[in-house]
């Protein structure tokens, strides 16, 4: 005899679009005058898959991703786009809603492949026009041509950032002071320093000089023991904000410009 638990983990489980449509229409916030922008955006991912196949590259998405589990309304959502193979490429993520609760944003990043996590560039994020999601709107090839730069552009500028640069200390030693320094300016909390200096710190970080270090402190603070992405709202905004953060702490601390 078949057990229950059989049964139910034989079931078709929603996408992660479908659990947020479903919320869309259960938790309705908006007007009639409201127009979702997901067919859009999903279009431009489309054809942005396309212009980087026609380049030669690969490119990858996991889809519509919920920007977190625990909230139960929410209808936020993320695409993240990889552009290229290799130990590190760029990223394109989409940010958006289906409820009002979120404007249109484009944040530009790095994929690194051997920890699977990513930097996101401040200088990389993206607000487009009309918050309130009236009017028509979408993305049009000449667009979609500059997003595809910009996001090459970022990763070429950060690889030489910071290649060659090596830890102005041991890169544990390093951790430490500028963990400490980014709590003493609270952008990070006491509570959140502690644990991010007892994650590990691995190979490939410890043998990658300045870029290791700065890896290292983003993915200790982002990132859970089991090396997947914290999936919250405030940790998708930490992220978007740590390297700038870094960068000052390395200037206070060390006296270092990055």
């Amino acid at each position: 005899m078949i057990s229950q638990d059989t049964i139910n983990s034989l079931r078709v489980q929603p996408s992660q679009l479908e659990i947020i449509q479903n919320r869309a229409v259960q938790y309705k916030k908006t007007t009639d005058k409201y127009q979702s922008r997901l067919d859009q955006v999903l279009m431009a991912v489309d054809r942005l898959k396309q212009l980087t196949e026609s380049r030669g590259l690969q490119f990858y998405s996991k889809g519509v991703q919920r920007n977190s589990g625990r909230s139960k309304k929410s209808t936020k959502y993320n695409i993240q786009c990889r552009i290229g193979t290799g130990e590190l490429v760029p990223t394109i993520t989409f940010r958006d809603s289906l409820n009002g609760e979120s404007s249109t944003f484009i944040d530009f990043g790095i994929y690194r492949l051997v920890c699977s996590n990513g930097l996101h560039l401040s200088t990389g994020e993206f607000e487009f026009e009309n918050k309130k999601h009236l009017g028509t709107w979408e993305l049009n090839d000449a667009r979609i041509l500059e997003i595809f730069e910009i996001a090459c552009k970022s990763l070429d500028q950060t690889v030489k950032k910071y290649e060659g640069k090596q830890s102005p200390d041991h890169i544990a030693i390093a951790k430490v002071k500028l963990l400490r320094n980014m709590a003493e300016r609270a952008v990070i909390t006491e509570s959140q320093a502690k644990a991010a200096i007892n994650y590990p710190i691995y190979m490939y970080d410890s043998r990658a000089g300045l870029f290791g270090l700065i890896n290292t402190i983003q993915e200790s603070l982002t990132t859970k023991r089991n090396k997947q992405k914290k999936l919250t709202e405030a940790n998708m905004e930490l992220n978007r904000k740590l390297i700038p953060e870094i960068e000052q702490a390395l200037l206070e601390v060390y006296q270092l410009a990055a």
